[in-house]
């Protein structure tokens, strides 16, 4: 008996529950049993079994350019494949068994975009061109093959790679290939190679972790650029969502900077660092690795002729690279103005030790000559410059500000007399008060890195202290320019040597170099007044003693 007698309701209850355990024996079973033991075995047609019983077998075809592709075929995997039921004959419609191959082709690609020609025998242009990186993919004139993507023969759903490995790997399913973009005329690469990202310090994030708004299911359209300058920089700003202190820092640089003024070759975080390839912190710090040489290699190339660049690193110490001067992220404008000298004694403290045996006054050299300007061969020329600064700050003044006041007296960049350069002190101190500071230093920046080794230094000192010394033969005042970078203006060497350079440089004096002739005269007359005064005076003594003997009372007269 199926049932146990009790009635319609006893009947229906026992009748559910054996319906439960039969629908939870079925579950156990699809959960437990391999797939394979619950779908029937894909069958190949008979047309695919005939093709088979050769391209089963390893094999290859050359083209006339002697390129090749393999005419092997995976049965199971084309048996698996959403085009497993089909025939061979549905794609390759010009082969059959009494012409086989019907066509000859040059070359391989020739042969791979005439077999591709059949997707769109099955697949219309309504359903390829749905979805709309797909559309934009396949309407261009360089688009890659359907095969490129979704393969020859095991041919998948996308969706059933959306569901297997990790999202860099279905990324690299597409960007593996060599695919590009156009920005206005421009071909960019989007090609990635995975040991690129298998070698990269960032190999255990996954694409999206940096492309944030791209995933397995969601593939927006990528937004315009005018250039793939900006498309990188567009790249960089996700770098600040991990690295919050660097890119605080580098919002501090020139390079912000000159971005923020529209400039878009400054670099950016991928331009130093890579973009996929991103190698360790520690291959910047080696002569071989350091990023900066990318844009700045004729300075590289100075600095490797200098005795920096010269010193061979050893395990404890290394000679400077350009980190250890300018600054890794928050790299501020070099200025040929502007002393080196903080960068220099950050390693070389003992200046004043060091150099108190041959200079007279090591501050005030310190203070008005640039380390480099003894420091770097002869033959590298040498100027003087005047740095306008706000008294309150220290700031240099903007150009806009210098060049205001030379425009309302009518006065261009190369007429700077020195009485215009007295004019437009007085006039910027009119608005606030102003500081000027001179500096002896390289003419031009790149030349303050070939600094020599300390034998070979300026030691003579007519090299500034003579009449026709070259350091003062270019005279310039600096300012500071929109993107931070200084601008020179031409200033007549004879405003060095004139009454008014006396009251506006106050301290910078150097005896012939200056030729601030009234000055040498003075100083000669004080001299050879101060060596004529005692021989003056002896003479004068000597001459006079007759008289002042006969004014002395003998002894014992006048007594009673």
């Amino acid at each position: 008996m199926l049932f146990p007698s009790g009635g319609p309701a006893i009947r229906k209850s026992a009748a559910g529950n054996l319906l439960t355990v039969l629908l939870i024996l079925i579950l156990i079973l699809y959960l437990f049993l391999p797939r394979a033991a619950l779908s029937a075995p894909a069958k190949l047609s008979d047309e695919a079994e005939t093709c088979l019983t050769c391209h089963a077998s390893p094999g290859t075809k050359t083209f006339s350019d002697k390129t090749t592709v393999s005419v092997q075929v995976d049965g199971k995997g084309f048996a698996s494949s959403v085009h497993g039921p089909l025939g061979c004959t549905s794609c390759h419609t010009d082969v059959n068994l009494d012409n086989h191959p019907s066509a000859t082709y040059a070359t391989k690609q020739q042969f791979v975009l005439h077999v591709v020609k059949a997707c769109r025998t099955c697949h219309a242009d309504s359903q390829l061109t749905a979805n709309p990186v797909h559309q934009r993919a396949i309407s261009r004139a360089d688009a890659q093959p359907c095969s490129s993507c979704h393969g020859s023969h095991a041919i998948a759903k996308a969706s059933v790679r959306k569901g297997k490995g990790s999202a860099t790997q279905y990324c690299l399913t597409c960007h593996s290939k060599p695919i590009t973009r156009s920005i206005n005329g421009k071909t960019i690469s989007l090609t990635i190679d995975e040991a690129w990202v298998k070698g990269s310090v960032h190999r255990n994030h996954e694409c999206t972790d940096c492309h944030t708004a791209y995933s397995k299911e969601s593939h927006p359209a990528p937004k315009d650029y005018t250039s793939g300058r900006q498309l990188s920089h567009a790249a960089s700003e996700t770098c600040g969502r991990c690295h919050f202190d660097k890119a605080v820092k580098a919002k501090d640089s020139i390079h912000a900077d000159l971005l923020a003024a529209g400039d878009q070759r400054a670099p950016g975080c991928s331009d130093c660092h890579g973009a996929h390839r991103v190698g360790p912190a520690a291959l910047g710090d080696t002569q071989e690795g350091v990023p900066c040489k990318k844009c700045h290699r004729d300075i590289y190339d100075a600095y490797r002729t200098s005795i920096h660049g010269m010193i061979k690193p050893t395990a404890t110490a290394h000679p400077p690279l350009c980190a250890e001067c300018h600054n890794a992220h928050d790299v501020k404008p070099a200025m040929a103005s502007r002393s080196p000298r903080d960068m220099c004694l950050a390693c070389h403290p003992n200046f004043e030790k060091d150099h108190g045996q041959r200079l007279p006054n090591p501050k005030a050299h310190l203070e008005m000559v640039a380390c480099t300007a003894c420091h770097v061969p002869l033959e590298y020329k040498r100027s003087i410059y005047l740095r306008f600064t706000d008294a309150a700050t220290g700031k240099l003044l903007s150009d806009t500000e210098v060049q205001t006041f030379l425009k309302e007296r009518g006065v261009t960049a190369k007429q700077i007399g020195p009485k215009e350069l007295w004019q437009l002190y007085r006039d910027l101190n009119a608005t606030k008060a102003v500081n000027v500071a001179v500096a002896v230093s390289m003419d031009i920046r790149k030349n303050a890195h070939y600094l020599a080794p300390k034998a070979i230094a300026v030691k003579q000192c007519e090299a500034c202290h003579s009449a026709d010394s070259s350091f003062f033969k270019t005279v310039a005042v600096a300012a500071a320019g929109p993107d931070g970078r200084e601008v020179l203006h031409d200033v007549d060497p004879k405003a060095l040597g004139s009454a008014y350079g006396v009251i506006l440089l106050k301290r910078f004096y150097v005896m012939s170099g200056t030729r601030l002739t009234a000055m040498d005269y003075a100083g000669v007359m004080i001299i050879l007044g101060g060596m004529a005064f005692p021989v003056l005076h002896g003479t004068a003594r000597l001459m006079t003693r007759h008289l002042r003997q006969g004014t002395k009372k003998p002894e014992g007269r006048g007594k009673a």
